[in-house]
Parts: structure tokens; C-alpha cells; sequence
């Protein structure tokens, strides 16, 4: 299984194995997906607080992580019509290891006020699925293990976050933006040069602080670096550090 060399992709060099991300349009994501078993992972969750409360800052926030992952990969899916989320993307994961490369689908979404990721191991035959997996919900331990994907996972959110860091560094301020996940009162994006995210206790004062943002904000508008002649230099740039 190749994909295509032109589409966005990205490879990181870890401990015990090596791994690369192609970025999926959303059609090839649901065939891709149709063949694929759910692997279960333990993660925290990032969830939000009130807006009353004082939010503990976190490594990489919702503005932050859709300003760095639509830099490096291009325009996120849209998700029009679902209040749980604001943004999905598609990921082929491929894990290389002296044993063989094993592949599999990614994905990263905002669900419900928090940056979640989904992982499915990509089944040829049924075959594999007979001989090789006993319990389709638990990571395949020999293959990509539950400690080998934390691990994977921190390292993309830690990766991201530089991102984010270089091009502020290189930028001095961000194209106001705002997105809304409607399920959980959420809104979130860059405005008056600053990243923010609230969380509403009362629909009201939601719907009014939604109301006066995206008169002010775009609801849809994607990073500033497009506007700029010398993306892909500064992407090069960017991407080059470690």
C-alpha cells in the first residue's frame, strides 16, 4: 500500500520504531474505513472548563492544534451538521519495525470540547483478522502497542505545538477565527491576537457570545499562513526543525 508522494505527509523517528502520516481525503478515509477494526485506547481526556473557572494551561489547545494541523496538512474536513465537532483529520499510519510495517488509519477530531483520536488497524484479508486478532478492540502489543501509541500521540502534540510556536515566531498575528461545537457550548479560535476557548454554563450567553463572534471572527476561515506567497518556504522551515 503506497500514497500518493504529492499529498502531505509527515515522518517521525521514534525509540523503538519508525512511523509516517499521509494525509486522506475524506473519501478515501471511508473505504479505507470500512475495512478497518477499531483499536480501543486509554487515553486522558482534554475536556474544558466553565468559563468562570481559571483554565490550567494544557500542551496543545483545540485553536492551536487546528492552526498547526491545517498548516502542515492542508484544509480539515468541515463536518457540517454535527454539533460534537468542528474539524476531522484523516491520517494512513504506517509503523515500521524489524518485524515488518503494519498500517493503519488516524484520525483527530475535536469531539465534544476535546482533541481526540481515533485508530484503526487496516485489515486486507479475512485471514489476518482470523489468525492474528483474537480481541479487535485492544492494540495489537506486538504490532503498535498501547505504550508505543501514547507515546506516538504525545510526541505528534508535542510536535504540533512547536509548530504553532515557529509560526507565531515568524508571524505576528493570526487571521481572527472562531469555531463551535454546539453540543458542548464551546467556542474556540484567535482573536485581538490571542488564542482563546470558553465554555458556557447557560445557552444564552452562548448563543449571544457565538452571535457577536462570528460577526467579528470567521466561522470558517483557515490559518493565515495561505496568505502568504511563501508558504511553502516557510513550511520547508518549519518542518526542518527539531
Amino acid at each position: 500500500m503506497r500514497a500518493k508522494s504529492s499529498r502531505p505527509h509527515r515522518y517521525f523517528q521514534l525509540d523503538t520504531f519508525e512511523c509516517e502520516l499521509w494525509r486522506l481525503e475524506d473519501d478515501e478515509f471511508k473505504v479505507l474505513h470500512e475495512r478497518s477494526l477499531a483499536i480501543r485506547m486509554s487515553l486522558p481526556v482534554n475536556k474544558q472548563q466553565s468559563r468562570t473557572n481559571q483554565a490550567k494551561p494544557r500542551k496543545l489547545t483545540l485553536p492551536k492544534a487546528y492552526i498547526a494541523l491545517e498548516a502542515l496538512f492542508g484544509e480539515g474536513s468541515r463536518l457540517k451538521g454535527n454539533p460534537e465537532q468542528a474539524f476531522s483529520f484523516a491520517f494512513l499510519l504506517s509503523i515500521k519495525k524489524s518485524s515488518g510495517v503494519f498500517y493503519y488509519l488516524f484520525e483527530i477530531t475535536d469531539l465534544r470540547g476535546g482533541l481526540s483520536f481515533n485508530l484503526y488497524r487496516i485489515a486486507d484479508q479475512k485471514k489476518y483478522i482470523r489468525d492474528c486478532l483474537t480481541d479487535t478492540e485492544n492494540p495489537i502489543e506486538n504490532e503498535f502497542s498501547s505504550e508505543e501509541i501514547r507515546y506516538f500521540i504525545q510526541h505528534l502534540c508535542s510536535h504540533l505545538n512547536r509548530i504553532v510556536k515557529k509560526l507565531c515566531e515568524i508571524y505576528e498575528s493570526f487571521e481572527p477565527f472562531v469555531r463551535c461545537i454546539d453540543s458542548e457550548r464551546i467556542l474556540y479560535g484567535y482573536k485581538e491576537g490571542d488564542f482563546f476557548e470558553i465554555k458556557f454554563e447557560r445557552e444564552v450567553d452562548y448563543l449571544t457570545e457565538k452571535l457577536e463572534l462570528f460577526i467579528k471572527c470567521h466561522p470558517t476561515s483557515v490559518p493565515p499562513i495561505y496568505q502568504y506567497e511563501e508558504t511553502c518556504e516557510v513550511i520547508q522551515f518549519i518542518v526542518e526543525q527539531k
